[in-house]
């Protein structure tokens, strides 16, 4: 296994724009509220494998931290980063749940509510796992603030002092 290193804000920012953006894009109602006739398989294919990465990708953020960060790390971050993943896996749960009812049913009307219910559950955890992961930045972006606050308070070095002449 490679080394690894910890999570950066910037990488953890991002995952929660991509996890962000899902939650928009996701959609299995039309406008009047109902799923489409036939449904979109393809769609809650396409959402089902993007939440499932969304979890893989937290999850190696989660493991870099874990396995890489030290003492000196931001407390929460951690936590915040299986929370994260925990919500993703959630959202990964719901999306399968929603496509399989959709499968298992030659008429959806009657499960149709059901079947919402689950996609738009599997919207909210994605949203809770992009906050969380919103929360995990700021505790990195503040910790590197407050690093470089305290080497910057530093004295500089002082050049070694050479022994003079003794008398």
């Amino acid at each position: 296994m490679p080394p690894t290193t910890p999570a950066s804000a910037a990488a953890v920012r991002d995952l929660a724009r991509r996890m962000r953006a899902s939650v928009d894009e996701f959609t299995l109602v039309d406008a009047d509220g109902h799923i489409p006739d036939p449904p979109p398989y393809s769609d809650l294919l396409h959402h089902l494998r993007t939440a499932h990465q969304h979890l893989v990708d937290t999850v190696e953020l989660a493991t870099a931290e874990a396995t890489a960060g030290g003492p000196d790390r931001p407390p929460g971050t951690r936590e915040r980063l299986v929370l994260a993943a925990s919500d993703a896996l959630a959202a990964s749960y719901l999306f399968g749940h929603a496509l399989r009812d959709v499968l298992a049913s030659a008429d959806i009307k009657p499960h149709e509510s059901a079947i919402v219910l689950a996609h738009a559950g599997a919207r909210a955890e994605l949203r809770r796992g992009a906050e969380a992961l919103d929360e995990t930045a700021v505790l990195l972006e503040q910790h590197q603030a407050t690093a470089e606050s305290s080497a910057s308070m530093r004295l500089p070095d002082q050049p070694l002092k050479r022994p003079g002449p003794t008398r």
